[in-house]
């Protein structure tokens, strides 16, 4: 059975289940989720809405909300959802401490030291460490708790005055806060200013490390990432198996390898990947390339928050930040969407993907 026939058989049989139970907000938080992987999102909307209702506390239905509103573009309800993600028993490791500061939640920042930890994925925090800058020119100072891998790269980040990966070693703070609360009040809606720029650039003796390997390779230089974290809940729809992945590698273009601890697609794949210490490493490799072609995963963000050329494979179910249809993002001016037409092909998205890494002017 297909994976869309898989999805209509779940649909039909929790159906049933809510014929029979039809008060049941587990039952219709599930349906929602289903709907959503459907991409009938005035459905799931109502579904989430009703368990809700029905079950005020229901922690997980009001982060499924949160998501669905955001996958619409409407910020200004999905945001008070939002806050739900951080009642979730597994929220985010580097936001469970007993921080000694209280929870930032609105107060002026001018003059104050706000320590600010990392949430959810390395992508996100790529991704959100963009709205730090803007609050420290109203003069707050951030200190910023973050992933090992993350903590180098991100202390370049202006408006970043220190980082580390134990929070202790950053001191006293008036304030603490979860990085995506900085970005909410900035972002009241889905036409505020998502970019100023770009944020991140690699460090000059890093790059130097893979000028052996890549100086001279013939171009366009395409780098590919294949594969997102397979812990995350939508991984399943999100990563390409190897053999399908094999079919980014092409006459005509030098493929590189991004994908850390994953063997070259192809014996003519150049592999940097295999010396990747941090996302230092990363970034260097990417500042040497002509094109991007990413799942989405930190890599994505990273080439994005560059300025690169990055083409950004979604699946047919895609994350909220990507929006439930275009093919460009706020988020990123340099990303173009290749989205699924349907659950499991991912043909299109990878025509578009050579198509777009072949009209890119080499650097």
């Amino acid at each position: 059975m297909s994976a869309r026939g898989q999805l209509q058989e779940a649909l039909a049989r929790i159906g049933e289940k809510l014929r029979a139970t039809p008060d049941s907000a587990d039952l219709l938080n599930g349906r929602g989720l289903l709907r959503v992987e459907a991409m009938d999102l005035d459905g799931a909307q109502a579904d989430f809405e009703a368990a809700i209702a029905l079950a005020p506390q229901f922690i997980g239905a009001h982060t499924n909300l949160a998501h669905l509103l955001l996958m619409r573009g409407d910020y200004a309800r999905a945001w008070p959802e939002y806050e739900w993600r951080t009642k979730v028993p597994e929220h985010a490791s580097h936001a469970d401490y007993a921080f000694k500061a209280p929870r930032w939640r609105g107060e002026p920042l001018a003059g104050r030291r706000i320590l600010v930890h990392a949430e959810q994925g390395h992508g996100d925090n790529i991704q959100f460490t963009r709205f730090l800058a803007p609050l420290a020119a109203q003069g707050a100072a951030f200190d910023l708790f973050c992933h090992k891998s993350l903590v180098p790269l991100l202390a370049r980040i202006a408006g970043v005055r220190a980082t580390s990966d134990f929070f202790p070693d950053l001191g006293e703070h008036d304030f603490h806060a979860p990085l995506i609360d900085l970005a909410i009040p900035q972002l009241p809606d889905a036409s505020a200013p998502h970019w100023f720029g770009p944020y991140i650039s690699p460090l000059p003796g890093r790059v130097e490390r893979f000028v052996p390997m890549l100086g001279g390779a013939s171009r366009p230089l395409v780098g590919i990432a294949w594969k997102g974290n397979p812990g995350h809940g939508n991984d399943r729809n999100r990563s390409l198996t190897r053999e399908v992945a094999r079919s980014l590698v092409v006459p005509g273009v030098t493929s590189v390898n991004l994908q850390l601890g994953e063997a070259p697609l192809d014996e003519s794949m150049l592999d940097p990947a295999r010396d990747f210490d941090d996302f230092e490493d990363t970034a260097a490799v990417i500042s040497m390339l002509d094109h991007v072609i990413a799942v989405d995963t930190a890599v994505a963000h990273l080439a994005g928050a560059m300025g690169k050329p990055v083409t950004l494979l979604v699946a047919f179910t895609p994350d909220w930040r990507w929006r439930d249809h275009g093919e460009t993002t706020p988020w990123y001016p340099s990303m173009g969407l290749a989205r699924q037409p349907r659950i499991g092909d991912w043909s299109g998205p990878i025509e578009t993907a050579l198509d777009r890494s072949r009209a890119t002017p080499a650097r």
